[in-house]
C-alpha cells in the first residue's frame, strides 16, 4: 500500500452493490481518476472506491492524499491476469486546488 498526493482528474457517480458485509446489504462503489503531482508526464492510476469514500463527491482539480491499495487476479476462465488498484482513506487537502 502507498500513500501520496494527488490530483482528482475525474470521478464516476456512485452505485450501489450487494455486500453481505454492510447492514443493509448494500455498498456505494465508485470509480476515480488520479493524477500524481509532477507535470503533464506524473503517474495516472484508476482506482475504485467503496462506502464514504464513495460517496464523499471530489471536484476535478482538487487534491487529496490516498492510500492505494494494489492486488492481482487470475481469470479463470481465460488464465488472464488482472490488477486491482483500490483507493482507501481519501483525505482532501484543505480544498487546495492543483494549478
Amino acid at each position: 500500500m502507498i500513500t501520496e498526493i494527488f490530483k482528482v482528474v475525474s470521478q464516476t457517480e456512485p452505485v450501489y452493490v450487494q455486500s453481505k458485509k454492510q447492514e443493509n446489504g448494500q455498498l456505494a462503489k465508485s470509480n476515480v481518476h488520479l493524477k500524481g503531482i509532477g507535470g503533464e508526464y506524473a503517474e495516472e492510476f484508476y482506482a475504485v472506491t467503496f462506502g464514504e469514500n464513495a460517496t464523499q463527491k471530489l471536484e476535478p482539480g482538487e487534491l487529496v492524499a490516498v492510500s492505494l491499495r494494489f492486488g492481482t487476479h487470475v481469470n479463470q476462465d481465460n488464465g488472464a491476469i488482472y490488477q486491482d488498484v483500490v483507493a482507501t482513506g481519501i483525505q482532501k487537502l484543505n480544498d487546495v486546488k492543483a494549478f
